[in-house]
């Protein structure tokens, strides 16, 4: 899906910024940087391309099926979210996960890490990284978004795209040769990981303190109150008149 770049991202450039006086460079009302094209970029416009990418994942947006997204308390720069795993090996495994957003994003792609263990062919033992460099070899800026890396997430779960991997694309090869040579021990592999993303100590372990994404026990009354909620949401927007 090809993205145009806002109107407002115009800067000065080439024979342009020649002109650029000392007065211009004493006091900007905003800040400034100069990125690796030479172009001058607002931080303040980084931060509202930022936001216009996380209200995209909302919920008549571009998010996955199952996948929840959402800023850290402290800083735009860093996502966190929590994958609920339908089908395939890993099914009905609950999947955390961050995403660091580096300043030079939208030039280089963001950073996908998996805070929960999993053994997948694309997430590195040590630390969690997914291989986000496998689908995106080269991130293009206002074409490659934060959305289509999370429809990758989802679908590298899936055999469809395990099936394709190359051991040049994975972080995690003894999974990989699992995959392609002992396909029993993988799915049980696969098996344990889900089953244990799925207990009390995993689900409701303390987060980072700048994590909104919680869950919390409920009772049979807050579950069925909050379920009651939920579904008078879902009709109020249901029944409202659609927008031509």
């Amino acid at each position: 899906m090809d993205i145009d770049p806002p109107a407002a991202a115009h800067a000065q450039t080439g024979a342009d910024a020649a002109h650029i006086s000392a007065e211009d460079l004493q006091g900007p009302a905003v800040p400034l940087a100069i990125g690796a094209s030479g172009r001058f970029y607002s931080e303040h416009l980084r931060r509202c391309e930022l936001q216009i990418e996380l209200m995209n994942l909302g919920p008549q947006g571009h998010t996955p099926r199952g996948v929840y997204v959402m800023p850290s308390l402290g800083s735009i720069n860093v996502w966190h979210g929590v994958m609920f795993v339908k089908r395939g090996y890993w099914h009905d495994a609950v999947v955390r996960f961050s995403i660091d957003i580096p300043r030079e994003y939208p030039r280089t792609h963001p950073i996908f890490t998996l805070a929960t263990p999993v053994s997948h062919p694309l997430v590195r033992l040590e630390d969690g990284r997914f291989a986000l460099e496998q689908q995106f070899p080269q991130w293009t800026p206002y074409s490659d978004c934060i959305f289509h890396a999370l429809h990758y997430l989802k679908n590298a779960f899936k055999n469809r795209v395990l099936k394709q991997l190359q051991s040049r694309d994975c972080y995690n090869i003894d999974a990989y040769m699992k995959f392609k040579n002992d396909l029993p021990r993988f799915r049980e592999q696969a098996r344990i990981d889900s089953m244990k993303s799925r207990q009390p100590q995993a689900l409701y372990s303390a987060q980072p303190a700048d994590c909104p994404i919680v869950f919390s026990r409920l009772s049979d009354e807050q579950f069925e109150s909050a379920m009651q909620q939920m579904r008078l949401s879902a009709g109020a927007a249901g029944s409202r008149p659609a927008v031509r």
